[in-house]
């Protein structure tokens, strides 16, 4: 009985809980019913979440707008993602198996960083403690500790 009225405290207080709050809620939960409600408050915030998208509660979001995040994408530990970045697919491809979703969503590993405005799209897997810098288009796979950035994302530093 407890557990339901959690849930039910939950679901009444979520209009009044701050985007950075509602995905990590997002994250953390199972329950189907507080998911879909943290993706409609969401949306007031102009950032879409898929349902599919598996993201860790420790993902950090600095100034949370206009974030477009993919079915299949896979976002690890202390990510930081700036706005008006979109993690998905690269192209209209329709996944019938769920183990195909990574050939093509991202795959983004601990402690990386993506900076505003950034496109990240396709089957590649973004390494840790890697950077994507400002305004950039990331379609290959980035190595761990190096810095991309541009269009398309070159390398442009070793951390």
């Amino acid at each position: 009985m407890k557990y339901h009225i959690k849930y039910f405290l939950f679901i009444l207080l979520i209009p009044f809980i701050n985007p950075r709050r509602l995905i990590w809620l997002y994250g953390s939960t199972k329950n189907v019913l507080v998911k879909s409600i943290c993706i409609r408050r969401l949306k007031k915030w102009s950032i879409s979440i898929s349902s599919g998208a598996i993201i860790s509660p420790s993902v950090k979001f600095p100034h949370p707008q206009n974030i477009v995040i993919g079915r299949g994408v896979v976002i690890e530990d202390e990510v930081v993602i700036y706005q008006g970045v979109t993690i998905g697919a690269s192209n209209g491809t329709i996944v019938i198996h769920e183990d195909e979703l990574n050939n093509y969503y991202p795959y983004i590993k601990k402690k990386a960083t993506i900076y505003t405005n950034s496109v990240v799209a396709g089957g590649i897997c973004i390494w840790e403690y890697s950077v994507i810098g400002a305004n950039s288009f990331v379609n290959k796979d980035v190595p761990d500790k190096m810095i991309y950035a541009g269009n398309p994302a070159r390398s442009i530093l070793e951390i």
